[in-house]
């Protein structure tokens, strides 16, 4: 029970650091599109759904329209962020980080079903299903630890164990002057190439087959700058995490 106790702790992590990541490259583009005059309804919201609906790229994909731009900005302002305590998790115990960890990753979970609830009202099926397209390659294989990809999937409890254990995470008294991939966990070491076909072999013959089916027609993503989205399937992946 402890084990499993503490891969959990390691997947809400490993969440986390996505989220915070794909938040970051969100105010990343609103900083530039703010600095060029962006009206209402312009780079704001984070990552996830709402994070790719920023972009003016995907948003000429699934030809979304202002008035639809608009209302789904207006109700992501008006939901409350979850804080992360990155000063109590230093000093925090085992337990107690996992209490934490739990309780962010429920609000988050939370927000983030509710934005998509919302996206879904307010976008046409066409729109919505290649948004669900764009979401999951946005991702990578990273995104297999994602709610709703885990879910589309039906990931065992086992299956979940194993991906989480698969993350590379920076735990107590790993400095930010590590390298990608030199965390704690199985995927310490790795490249990104060898961890995310370690992750990819932890689905079964037809979950493999039903997550390319997900994934649609190859989108380009555009580049943010040094470590932001780009290429094929979006950079590096979508990150080191996952969540929306």
């Amino acid at each position: 029970m402890r084990r499993i106790g503490l891969l959990c702790v390691a997947l809400a992590v490993a969440m986390l650091v996505w989220a915070d990541s794909a938040q970051a490259q969100g105010r990343q583009g609103q900083g530039r599109q703010g600095r060029q005059g962006q009206g209402r309804g312009g780079q704001r919201g984070g990552g996830g759904i709402a994070g790719l609906l920023q972009m003016e790229e995907v948003k000429s994909e699934i030809d979304l329209t202002e008035d639809q731009g608009t209302e789904i900005q207006e109700f992501v302002d008006g939901l409350e962020t979850p804080q992360f305590d990155r000063q109590g998790m230093r000093g925090a115990s085992d337990e107690e980080r996992q209490k934490m960890m739990a309780e962010r990753q429920a609000a988050n979970d939370k927000r983030n079903a509710e934005i998509r609830k919302k996206v879904e009202s307010v976008l046409l099926e066409p729109q919505m299903s290649r948004l669900n397209e764009l979401y999951v390659q946005s991702l990578g294989a990273n995104g297999l630890s994602d709610a709703w990809v885990a879910g589309k999937l039906g990931l065992s409890d086992e299956q979940k164990e194993k991906l989480a254990a698969m993350r590379p995470q920076r735990g107590r008294g790993q400095g930010r002057g590590q390298g990608r991939g030199q965390g704690g966990g199985q995927g310490g070491g790795q490249s990104r190439e060898e961890r995310e076909a370690a992750m990819l072999a932890v689905l079964t013959s037809d979950q493999k087959a039903k997550y390319e089916e997900m994934k649609g027609e190859a989108f380009e993503f555009p580049r943010r700058g040094r470590g932001g989205r780009g290429g094929r399937g979006g950079a590096g992946g979508g990150g080191d995490g996952g969540q929306n």
